[in-house]
């Protein structure tokens, strides 16, 4: 990621309608104020296994990868099919592979592609969590004699990070079945036991129909397994009518009233990715829109996200998709935030931290980033 805070995620043409219950999950609706024609996004299916993506120098990126998203620009602004749309004879279909289906998943050819001059097609929140992984992957420019020589010469062999499948958050599936949809929808935020898991935005109420139920295709951090399991929604109903309300005009008033603290509750569960600074790298541009990977400051006291955002030239928010990074994965980032601020130098590092070099290698150990210290 770009050193500097240099966006803000603001909803901008945006704005949420009153918030759905099933179980644990509560699903904000995002209202599209203005539907523009222009840009259009939809799902490009994989085979169901695990695949790899080559990133170059002999290193790789292996996850389980359902699909991919490509993102489609059409500069008249007309209404127009999305890419690699086509016409033909049911016999001539037959015989072919069904379009958006790689026919090797097992490789895919990179995180983001370039298919012609208004498309793109790229990875969603894998893009980002890779580049996320790959910080300080390569190791020290300097071996410090506290340093293991296998860190010194390669760097870390390999990183991992586990997550949780859609499929895996209690309610979410029949959540998903049963939320109503708005004609103008183009997103939600979506929370489990109270806690915001993703925020998922798409430029054009068809797009969001089509790709409603892929948000069990994605991962989450793994804290939200347990958060579904142990946190109670707060209720956000409407006061139960008892005979208040003598006419029509009275009900309204009191649900805008209601809205307004629905909006406000909502700020309130969301502002920890909603309104923050974020680290952003820019990544592709099309037309008016671009393109960007982000990841918040990383703040231990502070809920944090990555992924990926597209914002028009006026501001306006097009895509979203964002991933709640777990405690353990911030924990480790901020230890290799350390390492890069101090040039792998441990006991600077140590020093800063406040604690002893044992326990910082004991610190290091706890989150899964083993073998950085010489063994004595």
């Amino acid at each position: 990621m770009q050193t500097g805070l240099n966006k803000r995620l603001k909803l901008v043409g945006l704005e949420p309608a009153p918030a759905q219950l099933w179980g644990k999950i509560r699903i904000v609706p995002l209202l599209r104020k203005k539907v523009r024609e222009d840009l259009r996004l939809q799902s490009f299916n994989y085979q169901d296994v695990p695949a790899s993506v080559s990133l170059g120098s002999g290193v790789g990126y292996y996850s389980y990868i359902p699909s991919g998203m490509v993102v489609n620009y059409h500069s008249g602004g007309e209404p127009e099919a999305v890419w690699q749309t086509r016409l033909a004879k049911a016999k001539q279909l037959a015989k072919k592979e069904p379009q958006g289906r790689a026919p090797w998943a097992s490789s895919i050819t990179r995180m983001l592609k370039r298919l012609d001059k208004g498309a793109f097609r790229f990875l969603p929140l894998h893009l980002s969590l890779e580049a996320f992984m790959a910080w300080q992957f390569g190791g020290p420019q300097i071996c410090h004699r506290h340093l293991s020589g296998q860190i010194c010469r390669r760097g870390f062999e390999y990183r991992e990070e586990w997550s949780v499948s859609g499929r895996g958050l209690e309610g979410l599936e029949q959540a998903l079945r049963l939320f109503e949809w708005h004609p103008q929808q183009c997103g939600v935020l979506m929370m489990v036991g109270e806690v915001l898991a993703s925020a998922f935005v798409v430029p054009h109420p068809q797009d969001y129909r089509a790709l409603h139920l892929s948000l069990l295709r994605d991962f989450f951090g793994q804290d939200l397994y347990y958060h579904g399991l142990w946190n109670t929604p707060q209720s956000w109903a409407l006061d139960a009518l008892e005979g208040r309300f003598v006419s029509v005009e009275g009900l309204e008033a009191k649900y805008l009233e209601r809205y307004q603290q629905w909006c406000q509750e909502l700020h309130g569960l969301a502002d920890d990715l909603l309104e923050r600074q974020i680290y952003c790298q820019q990544r592709r541009s099309l037309g008016p829109y671009t393109f960007y990977s982000f990841m918040t400051k990383l703040e231990e006291s502070l809920e944090n996200h990555l992924g990926e955002a597209m914002w028009r030239d006026n501001g306006e928010l097009a895509y979203l998709k964002s991933y709640r990074l777990s405690h353990a994965q911030v924990r480790r980032a901020r230890l290799l935030q350390g390492v890069a601020k101090t040039d792998w130098h441990l006991p600077s590092l140590a020093k800063d931290k406040n604690v002893s070099l044992t326990q910082l290698e004991s610190e290091f150990i706890s989150v899964g980033l083993e073998g950085i210290f010489r063994r004595k």
